[in-house]
């Protein structure tokens, strides 16, 4: 099956965003801030529309055709911190 240009489609741009801070704490020790954010804009990003016309073999009309049923997951947000210790032959 084809689609048309611009159609609804199940791809849907999400808007993910990571931000990382890293600071050294002395010479082999290392604090990482991570903040990482998942559909930073808040959109709705909608899945594919139902496409099936019968629902079964004996003919029955699915009531949902053409019908947007699901839709990805709102704004997220995760932090994360990681403390690292490097030894002098990892930093060369």
């Amino acid at each position: 099956m084809t689609r048309a240009r611009n159609s609804d489609s199940a791809r849907g741009r999400k808007g993910d965003f990571v931000l990382t801070k890293e600071t050294s704490i002395g010479e082999q020790l290392h604090l990482q801030f991570r903040s990482e954010f998942f559909n930073l804009l808040n959109r709705a990003n909608f899945g594919a529309s139902v496409t099936r016309l019968f629902a079964d073999a004996a003919g029955a009309r699915n009531p949902t055709v053409g019908r947007i049923t699901t839709s990805s997951a709102p704004r997220q947000v995760q932090f994360g911190l990681r403390l690292a210790f490097r030894t002098a032959d990892a930093i060369r």
